[in-house]
């Protein structure tokens, strides 16, 4: 009756089983299969399962008390509202503790007034309720006893602090329209609206709010484009702006100010940058870097199964407008793209973007979080537009340094960044240090590439033979280089070969940097004894040009093989 669009949000839960309560009614009574199969959606038996579990299904020998949350539980488990189908998280359940906690307790009365010469029978059965509770709190609880603990408790940051200092600005008297989250903190006034749509390109609803109080880094439930949509809209209109930082905006009816200050945009910056993942990848415009990755931070979090990513980027120089910057996720075997920008914007660059950044300052750009399955690689590229598949407008890639071993693609327009197996994370870290090779070299490759040394493991009577080479790049290289590995008879005929990209194909040394060693594996079959030398070498592919030892009349190097 009072909503003003004329349905009732919380009867369209049920409208599966009629326009009414009446029609309602008749449905539960005369088509049971369709309850049945409603209950199972719902994971009926799963939630009666863990809303017992806490008190060890002590509530079982009470059934008359437990029946007195029956109506509660069909309120839940009959809707098609999948949030009211969780106990955790959600308020739903809350109708039902008490019904469970106090059921239990008179199972338990009925089992010690059944056995009550039974003195350590109270002990057990508290024992019992500790243990089931400790146990149940263990998978789904929010402490550190829980195994999904995040590994902190929630923080009351600057930014928090900022939103409540400015609820306490808004006049009491003053009738106000919130979203979801800033909405509890300035809710003592008469007059309070919670905006939660976006209506005909404004927010909605308003009821003609004096003033309206967001928080743009958090815009649940609206969509972040409606939400920019929204705001744009009001400011077009007759809002101003009160009060305006941080992500913080107070609009007021008849208030002046339009534009947005630049103190708005702090909570993209980024003072003391400290991303998990050090990098310095450059996008180069007109063959210039003109904007940087510092690196990226990746965030899980285990109740939802969700990831989100951070970026941490710095303008190098003036940007033009239309940079998009493009951070996704891709299944490795297949290239699919499994998650993008395109429908869950980035935040920051969508209210603060790249040609409005200052130079020299550092900006981040959190993801929002998704579930992207438990095995996927993270890439990233930059668009001068925003089609990713027209690979002419993707800003080329220059790595000036990474503690990550960085793969690039289609021309050097994207980087593959980390890969996550298993919801693992498995970083491969580039080394710079000297390796310690069974065997020391210091081969110099046309003054490309040194070999430092390597391993060599062979089978009796030299059937097979497992090699390892400790390549170190001399500076930055411009061509693709393959390595070969052949074995040769007492009449210099090659028995056996392998030719591979480094890392039996995965390490172009396209992206090797200055100084990096990179520890390269080869495994050789070998037709026995009659194998007499092994040797090693590098060509280019395109030319199938060779290069040259340094000091020598070479252009590759011998092994000696264990007799």
């Amino acid at each position: 009756h009072f909503d003003t669009r004329g349905v009732s949000p919380l009867a369209n839960r049920y409208a599966y089983l009629g326009d009414g309560p009446p029609e309602m009614l008749v449905t539960l009574l005369t088509q049971p299969r369709l309850v049945v199969e409603q209950l199972a959606a719902a994971g009926a038996l799963p939630y009666l399962r863990d809303l017992l579990t806490p008190v060890a299904f002590f509530s079982l020998l009470a059934p008359q008390v437990l029946l007195l949350g029956l109506p509660s539980l069909a309120v839940n488990l009959l809707s098609s509202d999948g949030f009211m189908h969780q106990l955790e998280g959600f308020h739903y359940g809350v109708m039902l503790a008490p019904v469970v906690v106090v059921s239990a307790a008179y199972g338990m009365a009925w089992l010690l007034r059944r056995w009550p010469r039974v003195r350590w029978l109270p002990f057990l059965l508290g024992a019992a309720i500790l243990i089931a509770t400790l146990v149940y709190h263990y998978g789904h609880g929010y402490t550190p006893l829980a195994a999904d603990f995040s590994g902190s408790w929630p923080q009351v940051t600057d930014h928090h602090r900022l939103g409540e200092e400015l609820a306490r600005s808004i006049p009491v008297e003053a009738s106000l329209a919130a979203l979801p989250h800033p909405n509890p903190h300035a809710s003592q006034r008469q007059r309070l609206t919670m905006i939660d749509r976006l209506e005909n390109g404004e927010l909605a609803p308003l009821h003609g709010a004096e003033y309206v109080f967001v928080d743009v880094t958090n815009g649940w439930p609206l969509h972040p484009n409606d939400l920019k949509t929204g705001i744009e809209s009001l400011l077009a209109g007759d809002y101003g702006l009160e009060q305006a930082a941080d992500g913080w905006l107070l609009l007021r009816r008849g208030a002046a100010p339009k534009t947005l200050p630049d103190a708005f945009y702090d909570f993209a910056r980024a003072a003391e940058p400290q991303p998990r993942y050090a990098q310095r990848v450059q996008f180069l415009l007109d063959g210039e870097p003109a904007l940087e990755s510092l690196g990226f931070d990746l965030d899980y979090q285990p109740r939802t199964e969700s990831y989100s990513l951070t970026f941490y980027w710095r303008a190098l120089r003036p940007l033009p407008p239309g940079l998009h910057l493009y951070p996704f996720y891709l299944d490795d075997a297949t290239g699919e793209i499994l998650e993008d920008t395109t429908q869950r914007p980035l935040i920051a660059a969508l209210w603060y973007p790249p040609e409005q950044w200052r130079v020299g300052e550092v900006v981040q750009t959190p993801t929002l979080p998704w579930d992207v399955g438990p095995s996927f690689s993270i890439g990233l590229g930059v668009t001068q537009g925003d089609d990713w598949q027209e690979v002419e407008q993707r800003l080329p890639i220059r790595v000036e340094s990474s503690d990550l071993a960085l793969r690039l693609f289609d021309g050097d327009t994207w980087v593959r960044l980390l890969h996550v197996d298993d919801r693992e994370p498995r970083p491969e870290y580039r080394q710079f240090a000297a390796p310690a090779p069974q065997v020391a070299l210091d081969a110099d490759f046309a003054g490309q590439i040194r070999l430092l040394g390597y391993d060599l493991d062979c089978e009796r009577k030299l059937t097979a033979c497992d090699l390892t080479l400790y390549w170190q790049a001399q500076h930055r290289l411009d061509s693709s280089y393959t390595v070969f590995v052949q074995a040769l008879d007492a009449a210099g005929q090659v028995r056996a070969q392998v030719d591979s990209l480094p890392r039996e194909g995965g390490y172009s040394t396209l992206w090797w940097l200055p100084g990096e060693v990179v520890a390269d594996p080869y495994h050789l079959e070998l037709p026995g004894e009659a194998v007499e030398r092994l040797i090693v070498g590098l060509y280019d592919a395109a030319t199938g040009e060779r290069l040259p030892v340094t000091g020598t009349d070479s252009d590759y190097l011998e092994l000696p093989l264990p007799h």
